[in-house]
């Protein structure tokens, strides 16, 4: 569970920076711009499943931590910690740059 924990989370995480960099990326040919705007439609699409993403990773890792403070073993890394911390974050910049796209 703690791996499908990190991996869900590293995924979200990495489809908001991947999409915005993309998003954000001049276009310099007519395809270009149009998988851009598609792009841009998808997303804006998907954007309630996308936030609907974010509560259960909480809750897998809330349940991990609930889980290793009671055996006192520490799964997750702090660098794990600190992407969780940032999903909020990362998900308001993730809005902010679909808004400048």
């Amino acid at each position: 569970m703690i791996k499908e924990s990190k991996e869900d989370l590293n995924n979200l995480l990495n489809e908001f920076t991947e999409t915005i960099d993309e998003l954000k990326t001049p276009p310099v040919k007519l395809e270009h711009l149009k998988k851009n705007k598609d792009l841009y439609t998808e997303v804006r699409a998907k954007l309630n499943v996308l936030d609907a993403r974010r509560d259960p990773i909480k809750k897998k890792f809330q349940y991990i931590v609930d889980q290793d403070s009671e055996i006192g073993s520490t799964e997750l890394t702090d660098e794990d910690k600190a992407k969780l911390d940032g999903l909020d974050d990362a998900w308001a910049k993730f809005n902010d740059g679909l808004d400048e796209a």
